[in-house]
């Protein structure tokens, strides 16, 4: 929804350390400095991390708290603008789809449905 703060969603494995658990946690306990960039470039935004599952290496990032570090949220908000949206739902049908490899390629891939999604192969 366009007036939804912006998420980012990366892999878990990506985080420094995994934020320490429980829900009474301070901000500043599940925040990043210098973590998020554009590809290619030195990572300069903080973000806070909203949720990770590291089983399933999966974690949700967001603008840290913006009263208390209003600088950094702002650049947070600089990143994340103009960034096209990535929609999630689930998977109704087999097809083609794309994914980002680490060597910063894009490859095809095949999707199946069932409970999980996954990729089938490569190319």
């Amino acid at each position: 929804m366009p007036d939804d703060p912006p998420l980012v969603i990366t892999a878990a494995h990506c985080l420094p350390h995994l934020p320490p658990a429980g829900r009474d946690r301070d901000s500043d306990e599940r925040s990043y400095s210098g973590l998020l960039s554009p590809l290619g470039e030195p990572p300069t935004v903080a973000a806070e991390c909203l949720f990770v599952d590291p089983i399933a290496d999966v974690a949700v990032l967001g603008s840290v708290d913006n009263q208390e570090r209003a600088t950094e949220a702002a650049a947070f908000d600089r990143f994340a603008e103009g960034r096209p949206a990535l929609r999630v739902g689930a998977v109704r049908q087999r097809g083609a789809g794309w994914v980002l490899s680490l060597e910063q390629q894009w490859q095809t891939m095949h999707r199946g449905c069932g409970r999980r999604w996954k990729v089938a192969h490569t190319r």
